[in-house]
């Protein structure tokens, strides 16, 4: 195959994401997967506001609108309650918010509320459309091993599981390799943030649970047992409808020996239903959750995105919709060098911007969100916690200036340089 323009390191969603923009654009890519099968995982669920545009963009809003269920409005709820019968009920709501009442996008338009699915359908739709464009080298089962750049290119070498390597060459590498990235440490970037102490459980679950009052995507209030609960997929009439639950444990917790017991508790704790409980784990991941940010997202002709630049509490879907959004500025702004022959000082204003975007939006409030859950009392949350109160006394100018703030999530390469 010919040399590509871009090697891209890392194929997650972040990743493919920038590959469809680029061949979309007829920029040759090379992207490099270490994981062969790349199962999926229970991460990454949500896809709303500016992100949508961005989907819409790129050829693909209509495929992952129609992929999964899509809600406009969110729910933050008291630990589940005990009935008489032994069995426990959803606790009781402490704000309901319908986002979709003050949008002017229609139901089915992006813009409107949040559309979910997991992370692997968004990779499963993708996928095909860059192997159709003819400009994609996928090599998988490789991942960067070393990383050299000159003025003109940047050299990988790259190994697989049996230690045979590879080399590839470039005009430029963007590292999409999550947040134990290889490419960021070949550069030397730190990570500046912090670590929250918990761990947490992500699990999709089937169970026959119905949606407790007006929506399905419910925040749960506690101050041990905080945790999410959201339906992957519409209602089944026909078995058990397949649910996203995420609740946090401790290092200690996590211990072989205590961790499936703790688990099991957990879901007696937090899931509604009788008696014994009945569910079906189809998949489980426990993870670390930071609050961290690259000093920069660019080194000469390589640039970083998704986990690989910045990472954040999964409550409130900031992680991977900002890291698509850092796909498709990015997608731009290559777009200018290459085919306009702009100078490569492009990439430290897209990587301002991006980091900007980081501070201001993703971090902040997903750190609120992450916050909200664990450490109100949830007997007095609703007047404790300025945006829970807003929501309750339906404070429009207040929801309106926090909507506000969304106005740098999305980048505009044009806008940004005048073009």
């Amino acid at each position: 195959m010919a040399k590509s323009s871009i090697i891209i390191v890392g194929a997650g969603p972040v990743g493919l994401f920038l590959a469809l923009r680029l061949t979309q654009l007829g920029i040759r890519v090379t992207v490099l997967e270490r994981d062969e099968s790349n199962p999926p995982v229970p991460r990454a669920l949500g896809y709303f506001g500016a992100a949508m545009f961005a989907l819409q963009r790129a050829g693909i809003w209509e495929a992952v609108r129609d992929s999964g269920p899509t809600f406009g409005d969110l729910g933050w709820r008291k630990l589940a309650k005990d009935n008489p019968d032994g069995s426990k009920a959803w606790g009781d709501e402490i704000a309901y918010w319908n986002i979709a009442a003050t949008t002017p996008y229609k139901k089915g338009e992006p813009g409107w509320g949040m559309v979910i699915m997991g992370q692997d359908q968004l990779r499963a739709i993708m996928l095909p459309r860059i192997k159709e464009s003819g400009l994609a080298d996928f090599q998988w089962g490789y991942g960067l091993k070393s990383l050299t750049q000159d003025e003109t290119a940047v050299t990988i070498q790259a190994v697989n599981s049996k230690d045979e390597e590879k080399i590839f060459t470039a005009d430029f590498v963007v590292a999409a390799d999550g947040g134990k990235s290889q490419t960021r440490k070949q550069l030397g970037i730190k990570l500046d943030g912090f670590t929250w102490p918990e761990i947490i459980i992500s699990s999709d679950v089937r169970l026959d649970l119905e949606i407790p009052g007006r929506t399905g995507v419910n925040y749960i209030i506690d101050p041990v047992n905080w945790g999410f609960f959201c339906p992957l997929e519409h209602q089944r009439t026909d078995g058990p409808t397949l649910y996203r639950v995420t609740f946090p444990v401790s290092d200690k917790e996590m211990e072989p020996e205590v961790f499936e017991a703790t688990v099991r508790a957990k879901f007696d704790i937090t899931v509604p239903g009788p008696r014994p409980l009945k569910y079906e784990v189809v998949r489980q991941t426990p993870y670390r959750v930071h609050q961290r940010l690259a000093t920069t997202m660019n080194v000469g002709r390589v640039c970083l995105v998704g986990d690989a630049a910045h990472l954040n509490a999964p409550w409130g879907a900031f992680g991977l919709t900002t890291g698509l959004l850092d796909s498709e500025s990015l997608a731009d702004a290559l777009e200018y060098i290459i085919k306009d022959n702009k100078p490569l000082s492009i990439l430290q204003t897209w990587s301002e911007a991006r980091r900007k975007a980081f501070s201001a939006v993703s971090n902040p409030i997903s750190t609120a969100n992450k916050l909200r859950c664990s450490n109100l009392n949830p007997e007095t949350a609703a007047e404790d916690d300025a945006f829970l109160k807003a929501i309750v006394s339906n404070d429009q100018e207040a929801l309106a200036r926090i909507a506000g703030g969304f106005q740098d999530w999305r980048t505009n390469m044009s806008e940004l340089l005048s073009y």
